[in-house]
């Protein structure tokens, strides 16, 4: 072997490494990503069990109010129907713009179901549990959600670093979604 042979086979081996080891550093963080995603689809599940039995209380003290409770059960199937499609891919930038907006929804009409129970606040202690357990969640949804965004960010940053960014084509790599 001839000192440019080996020359060349040192280049080609170390090239070899670097996109070996840039591709482990995006499974990595995709895989962050996925289980930054697995505790968001569990806060999720837990906050719709908790929302159909709110649903289910809320129809005696709400019964002059079937608009407000008929929407926050559409805006809840339109959320658990996209959050079930953001579980299937949960990178995809598309998904969790669909989320996030279904989300919206589902919070506002919430908030409107909420400021009609003010008006008349509810003395039945199962009611209060549960309204106390949406509260809660509301919370964890908010921890698991930043957490998932700052996987992603990580993992969009790894994207963007020189010399990654020119692998991101071979590996077929692409930003994520944020919640």
């Amino acid at each position: 072997m001839t000192l440019q042979q080996g020359l060349l086979l040192l280049v080609v081996g170390v090239l070899a490494l670097w996109v070996l080891g840039a591709h482990n550093r995006l499974a990595g963080l995709r895989r962050a990503v996925n289980e930054a995603w697995s505790r968001v689809d569990a806060t999720l599940r837990q906050r719709d069990d908790t929302l159909a039995g709110l649903l289910v209380a809320l129809r005696e003290p709400l019964a002059a109010e079937p608009a407000a409770l008929g929407a926050l059960a559409a805006a809840q199937g339109r959320a658990m129907q996209v959050a079930q499609a953001l579980a299937a891919r949960p990178l995809d930038p598309e998904a969790a713009r669909d989320w996030a907006a279904a989300d919206v929804q589902l919070s506002a009409a919430a908030t409107r179901v909420l400021a009609l129970l003010q008006a008349q606040p509810p003395a039945d202690a199962a009611l209060q549990a549960l309204l106390a357990g949406w509260r809660g969640q509301a919370d964890e949804l908010a921890f698991a959600r930043r957490l998932f965004n700052e996987a992603a960010q990580r993992h969009d940053d790894a994207l963007l670093q020189w010399p990654t960014r020119l692998l991101t084509p071979l590996l077929r790599a692409r930003a994520v979604g944020r919640l």
